[in-house]
C-alpha cells in the first residue's frame, strides 16, 4: 500500500525527505507535488525503476524521454552540456517553469534516453523537492501524473494515493491543491533557442 505524508515545503518534513530518499536508494517511485502539477519519479540511474516509471504511463511517446529534475546548475552540468551562453539563460529562468532542452553530457546514463543526444532539464521552484534532489546528490528522472479525466483534473494528494495506490511506494503530499501546469519547454541543444511549447514560464524575455 502507497504511503501518504504530509511533507510541507519551507522548510521540508526531515521524516519525509528520510523516508524519501529510503524509497529513490531502494529503486522505488516517488510521487509528489512540483512548483506546476503532480509528478512521478525515480533514481535516473535505476533501470528497474526507469521501467516501473514507464509503466505507470504506457502511453508516454517512447521517442520524447523523460525530463531530470536537478537542484542546481552543477547538477545541470553533470548530465547536460551548459556553454557560455546557455548558462546564462538558465541561471535567469531557473528555478521556475522552464523545461531546457540540451545536448546530453556523455557522463549521462545511458538507459533514460537510448541513443538521443538530447535531455530536458528543470530545476523546480520547489524547496521540497530541491532539497530532496540536493540530499539524493542525483538527477531525479519526472514525468507528470495525467489528470484523471477531462472533467476531473488531479489536484490532491489523495486522489494521487487513490489512483495508483500500491503502485506508487510513497506520496509526498503539502495538503493543498495543486494546479495542473504544463512547464515552458526551451530547445537549446543546437546554440540556437527555440521555444518548442508555451507553458507556465513566460517567454517575454526573448523579445527584449
Amino acid at each position: 500500500m502507497s504511503e501518504l505524508i504530509q511533507a510541507y515545503d519551507n522548510p521540508p518534513s526531515e521524516k519525509a525527505i528520510s523516508k524519501a530518499l529510503d524509497v529513490l536508494n531502494s529503486g522505488g517511485i516517488l510521487a509528489y507535488p512540483t512548483d506546476l502539477n503532480w509528478g512521478f519519479g525515480c533514481d535516473y540511474a535505476n533501470v528497474r525503476a526507469i521501467d516501473k516509471l514507464q509503466s505507470l504511463k504506457p502511453y508516454h511517446p517512447k521517442e520524447r524521454p523523460f525530463s531530470l529534475l536537478c537542484s542546481d546548475l552543477r547538477m545541470v552540468s553533470s548530465v547536460a552540456n551548459l556553454d557560455n551562453t546557455a548558462y546564462r539563460l538558465c541561471k535567469t529562468i531557473w528555478p521556475g517553469p522552464y523545461t531546457v532542452l540540451l545536448q546530453r553530457n556523455k557522463n549521462l546514463a545511458r538507459q533514460i534516453n537510448d541513443k538521443r543526444k538530447i535531455v530536458g532539464v528543470r530545476i523546480p521552484d520547489s524547496n521540497l523537492l530541491r532539497t530532496l534532489i540536493e540530499r539524493f546528490s542525483s538527477p531525479i528522472l519526472t514525468t507528470s501524473i495525467p489528470d484523471i479525466s477531462e472533467y476531473n483534473p488531479l489536484r490532491y494528494g489523495y486522489q494521487v494515493k487513490e489512483l495508483y495506490n500500491n503502485r506508487v511506494d510513497l506520496i509526498l503530499d503539502l495538503d493543498k491543491e495543486i494546479l495542473g501546469k504544463e512547464s515552458t519547454v526551451l530547445d537549446f541543444s543546437t546554440g540556437e533557442l527555440i521555444v518548442v511549447r508555451e507553458g507556465a514560464g513566460s517567454t517575454d524575455f526573448l523579445e527584449k
